[in-house]
């Protein structure tokens, strides 16, 4: 899998060896290429942000379930470069159904339907609840930053193609990109994860790094993360 994608971006791999998790990546290639704008977006509880808090002159966390909101204001309340809005993100300006669930880490809400996928591999799936939210492109809040690199983190449960496509034409100014990568559907989506290597290739984006991801019964992989940055 691993080979095919480096393949697919051009680049060859003759061998593997282990390396440092994604947040020493993460920091290391920061050091090399410095962004001043850090977008979370599917922020949950804060704890991508708070482990990069001193790597960005400004952070904007974006999370769609109301009932995480008091402990991201609470856990980041003395720091004045972050900005926290109820809100998700899509590529349409507009109200929608906002799935809640009942596992612990409230990780898995989602504004796409289940797939049955999901049931049989994840125990506490079960949606609890719906709630209408106000969701918004990205470039909505970008108008002020077009000279910001920005560093976007993107988890958000079968919506990060939208996600990626909200950028508008701040694409250009995003310098890196943590994405979670589908492989089989936990949500009801229109695309795989081919398709969104294939958006990013077109803005000349590479991966970075490859992150363990979840699998199923059968040790079949069903998501991963990536961090692409973007080659000049």
């Amino acid at each position: 899998m691993l080979r095919k994608i480096f393949n697919y971006f051009g680049y060859s791999i003759n061998k593997f060896k282990k390396s440092n998790d994604i947040n020493d990546i993460i920091k290391l290639r920061l050091k090399n290429n410095p962004c001043s704008l850090l977008l979370d977006v599917g922020a949950n509880k804060g704890d991508f942000t708070n482990s990069f808090i001193d790597e960005f002159q400004k952070i904007l966390l974006f999370e769609p379930n109301k009932y995480l909101i008091k402990n991201l204001e609470e856990r980041f309340e003395k720091e004045n470069k972050i900005q926290i809005f109820n809100q998700g993100i899509d590529k349409i300006n507009e109200i929608k159904k906002f799935y809640l669930t009942n596992d612990t880490g409230q990780t898995l809400g989602s504004i796409k339907e289940q797939t049955k996928l999901m049931q049989d591999n994840l125990k506490n799936s079960k949606i609890i609840d719906e709630i209408d939210v106000n969701f918004t492109r990205l470039d909505n809040f970008l108008n002020s930053s077009d000279q910001e690199k920005i560093f976007l983190k993107t988890d958000t449960q079968g919506n990060e193609l939208e996600v990626l496509q909200s950028l508008g034409k701040y694409i250009k100014n995003t310098h890196f990109i943590k994405c979670e990568m589908p492989v089989m559907n936990l949500y009801k989506i229109n695309y795989s994860f081919w398709d969104i290597l294939e958006f990013l290739k077109k803005f000349n984006f590479a991966p970075v790094f490859f992150e363990n991801g979840l699998r199923d019964v059968n040790g079949n992989l069903i998501e991963f993360d990536i961090l692409f940055e973007k080659k000049i």
